[in-house]
């Protein structure tokens, strides 16, 4: 069934065009852009100009690099369009910045192609990069470190998702390094010395700073560092496929480092030979590994994020919250939660049911952690599980657990990691009836056996909670509940008829007892007894 208000065709929003004129390279993205904060991407294309390079030896741009810049902006230009662009931004990052003839550069792409790009100052840069990340990504609580390297310069910022609190543009792009140390191949211990001298005293104010704030969780973006974290991956699993599964996922900073070693001793063609190398960056990779060296002794983690979305998507989130006509479902600073609340919304049914479900399953949780031992971020994801259960009804209320996990799997959810969702699509999946087998649930196969025990644990809370407003009319006001010798016992706050409710909890608590090995018991009582 579709009709003008299906979640299976979405409103269309805007469609609009980044370009990123980088030091190395010039890159477009086009994009449609959802209320949600997620991006349909309706076309890419990528130019490799390393203009860095060419300034940081000559002060300039060329005249040969002006032609060639002005013409690789019309190419985009023209791609843009035909993806049905409405609106292209252009961003000129470092080598415009440093540029002595950047004005005229600037001119002469706008002369040649109708497009303006505003050369944007370091700080401006990094402070994009961050809105970009913490609307993609959910930051921790504590401070994060975020660190995007392209070709002219470094950026770094440290902040959660609610705000920024230290923010640096840095001269140490890979291009620019590799014009001033990119002499031998491999490089020589004499000039592994110098280079890591000068990253060391270019660093040192920065990172003293940084350290003041402790970040305890680090987040890369953009292609140098990308390309290290997605190459350490393919050294542990050897397996191409693995490789989607990079973005927010948390990568062995140990690996990371074995790669860096490695990269060092090995020549270019050596290093073209390991998994995921690319041409374009294999010069370039030893350098970016020697300020990511530098930036781990900033940091008390073991592991680090990748972030797909840096200057580009912060350029779009930037000008599309300046526009009057549109306007975001949610504040990044409230991703995760926000984009829960947009999915359920999407698929009808954000409702009293489900946030009574919510609120029974976190209660349960909260009785059963003293033997359960859930994590918060467990808890948090049957939170937003118990958010998401029904949405499988839009499609059929028949087998809707199966189909509520299959949109779960199949969306945008911004700000989780795929492990998040497996999580969460698992729960969904097994909180109507029968014994969860990895079978039946691909997600929930491919969990450690660690991870869907507990799974299991939580979707049998979740089939208790989902049992407690079994008639939808959310007769059960509230609940308390504690463990008293192996059983869970349910206090439920009510005044009217939950015979419903009664028989609903006896067809689901099985799972629940054969999990935990206690037996679970209800008993209504007058809403005077349950403290408000």
């Amino acid at each position: 069934m579709t009709n003008a208000h299906s979640p299976l065709v979405p409103h269309k929003g805007p469609v609009v065009a980044a370009l990123d004129l980088g030091s190395n390279s010039f890159h477009l993205v086009v994009v449609l852009v959802r209320h949600d904060r997620s991006f349909d991407i309706v076309a890419s294309e990528k130019r490799m100009l390393r203009l860095g390079e060419e300034v940081a030896r000559t002060g300039r741009i060329s005249d040969a690099s002006v032609d060639l810049a002005v013409k690789t902006v019309v190419e985009l230009t023209k791609v843009a369009t035909s993806a049905g662009a409405e609106e292209i931004w252009a961003f000129a990052t470092s080598a415009f910045r440093d540029a002595e003839n950047s004005d005229e550069v600037v001119a002469a792409i706008e002369a040649g192609s109708g497009i303006h790009a505003h050369v944007v100052s370091g700080l401006k840069e990094a402070q994009t990069i961050y809105h970009a990340v913490r609307s993609h990504l959910s930051l921790e609580p504590s401070p994060t470190l975020v660190a995007d390297m392209g070709g002219g310069s470094l950026e770094l910022i440290v902040g959660d998702q609610r705000q920024s609190y230290f923010t640096t543009s840095l001269p140490l792009g890979v291009g620019r390094l590799k014009v001033s140390f990119g002499g031998s191949d491999p490089i020589s211990t004499k000039d592994l010395r110098r280079i890591r001298g000068y990253v060391a005293s270019v660093l040192a104010p920065s990172l003293s700073r940084i350290s003041e704030f402790d970040p305890r969780s680090l987040v890369l973006s953009s292609g140098t560092f990308g390309a290290l974290l997605k190459m350490a991956q393919l050294s542990e699993t050897g397996d191409q496929s693995d490789v989607s599964a990079l973005e927010g996922s948390q990568v062995d900073l140990r690996l990371v480092r074995r790669l860096g070693q490695s990269l060092l001793k090995l020549p270019a063609q050596k290093r073209l030979q390991l998994p995921g190398a690319e041409e374009r960056r294999v010069d370039l990779l030893p350098l970016g590994w020697l300020v990511l060296e530098q930036l781990l002794t900033a940091v008390d983690v073991t592991s680090g994020r990748f972030s797909s979305w840096a200057l580009r998507e912060g350029m779009v989130l930037d000008a599309l919250e300046a526009r009057s006509d549109f306007e975001f479902a949610y504040d990044s600073s409230e991703l995760r939660s926000g984009s829960v609340r947009s999915l359920a919304e999407r698929y009808r049914s954000l409702d009293g049911h489900s946030t009574a479900v919510k609120t029974f399953a976190l209660t349960l949780a909260d009785a059963v952690d003293p033997i359960a031992h859930f994590t918060p971020l467990e808890k948090e994801l049957l939170g937003h599980a118990a958010t998401l259960h029904d949405i499988g009804e839009w499609i059929s209320r028949e087998g809707h657990e199966r189909h509520g996990a299959y949109v779960v799997d199949a969306s945008v959810l911004k700000g989780f990691s795929e492990f998040e969702k497996a999580y969460i699509s698992s729960m969904i999946r097994f909180h109507k009836r029968g014994v969860p087998k990895p079978a039946d649930h691909l997600p929930f196969q491919k969990l450690k056996p660690k991870d869907r025990t507990q799974v299991v644990k939580l979707a049998s809370i979740l089939r208790i909670a989902d049992s407690l407003d079994r008639s939808h009319g959310e007769v059960v006001k509230d609940i308390e509940a504690e463990v008293v010798s192996k059983t869970l016992v349910i206090y439920v706050k009510t005044g009217e008829d939950i015979s419903l409710e009664i028989n609903g909890f006896r067809k689901k608590k099985g799972l629940f007892e054969e999990t935990f090995g206690i037996t679970a018991e209800i008993y209504p009582t007058n809403p005077t007894d349950l403290s408000s």
